[in-house]
């Protein structure tokens, strides 16, 4: 027994105490010295040129969130000296909030004093005649009229309808004056929140 044990510390001390070291040969080779090279090149090309350069791997990234908002501002008018009426960007662009763009308007119809009543239908309405207004049911709705058919043919051979009347006249506008001269700032707000960074292009407007 104790030449067992005597003999397990001799086998674990040659263990610890052994060095083993690496023997290197000189292969005098032209042709496996060149293919050695052109390895050792190309892994140096991938690491550099690839992995640090082009894909940037030393750098760490993290996916952008952010808003983008727009803000118009201006001020401008309709009519003449008689008739003027101002106007600015809460007037002019609507909707007043839209996904990735905005309407600003440049021309205005205007109908004053419209009321509900009865009135001829303009030339989206059903043509007729007075002999004839099978065109006309009664309270009959076209997408492309201005209200509800009547029944009756109008006396201009469009049939009747129940509206605002006066009816809107889309060939009559009004250029908005100075709308040129509106500015239109685009607001952004973005942040990285694996680098807890962030940052917008505004801080007072």
């Amino acid at each position: 027994k104790d030449r067992s044990i005597s003999t397990m510390c001799q086998q674990l001390s040659d263990a610890l105490c052994q060095y083993q070291s690496i023997r290197f040969i000189t292969v005098r080779n032209k042709k496996v010295a060149t293919i050695y090279y052109i390895c050792i090149l190309f892994v140096l090309a991938y690491v550099v040129g690839y992995t640090i350069i082009a894909d940037k791997g030393y750098q760490a990234t993290d996916e952008v969130a952010g808003t983008t908002t727009t803000k118009v501002k201006g001020s401008g008018s309709i009519g003449n000296a008689s008739t003027l009426m101002a106007l600015d960007s809460m007037d002019l662009v609507i909707p007043a909030t839209e996904v990735g763009a905005l309407f600003l308007t440049t021309a205005i119809t205007s109908t004053p004093n419209q009321a509900q009543s009865v009135c001829d239908g303009n030339d989206d309405a059903a043509v007729c005649t007075s002999g004839d207004s099978t065109n006309c049911t009664a309270e009959y709705f076209s997408s492309k009229s201005l209200g509800l058919y009547t029944g009756d043919c109008g006396s201009n051979g469009r049939c009747e309808l129940f509206t605002w009347c006066p009816l809107e006249d889309d060939s009559i506008y009004e250029i908005v004056q100075n709308v040129g001269n509106f500015t239109i700032f685009v607001e952004v707000d973005v942040s990285f929140d694996q680098f807890n960074v962030q940052r917008t292009n505004t801080y007072d407007v």
